[in-house]
């Protein structure tokens, strides 16, 4: 008898640290680009000067890049999904690193939060 009440109370006990509790997650606010993601584009278009590499070519493309966003608005975690090559990557990360995004909220509290930007490029030098 002692063993069956042990090992019901062990599967009792078992139990209990496998449920789950039903929590809602809800995101208040999602991460971005102060002014959205035309602002984005201004910035990067305005800041972005010809490398010595992209001399005597026309860059025509799209660089998308997969950033997280700390909960402090801080750019990291820098992914490059699609280059233009030429250097011009380098530049725009590096011109993304200087900003400050929006940051995330969930659930009330600012969170880590993952964007994946699209910039469209067009230089000629």
């Amino acid at each position: 008898m002692k063993t069956f009440v042990l090992i019901s109370l062990f599967f009792a006990f078992s139990l209990t640290g496998f449920a789950q509790v039903n929590q809602e997650v809800r995101i208040d606010r999602e991460a971005s680009y102060p002014g959205g993601d035309e602002a984005l584009v201004t910035y990067v278009w305005q800041n972005l000067t010809p490398t010595e590499q992209s001399k005597g070519h026309v860059i025509s493309g799209e660089i998308m890049v997969s950033i997280d966003v700390l909960s402090d608005g801080k750019p990291v975690n820098f992914v490059f999904l699609t280059k233009v090559g030429y250097g011009i990557d380098e530049q725009v990360q590096s011109l993304l690193e200087k900003q400050t995004f929006v940051y995330s909220i969930q659930n009330g509290q600012p969170v880590k939060m993952n964007l994946v930007l699209s910039i469209p490029i067009r230089l000629r030098h």
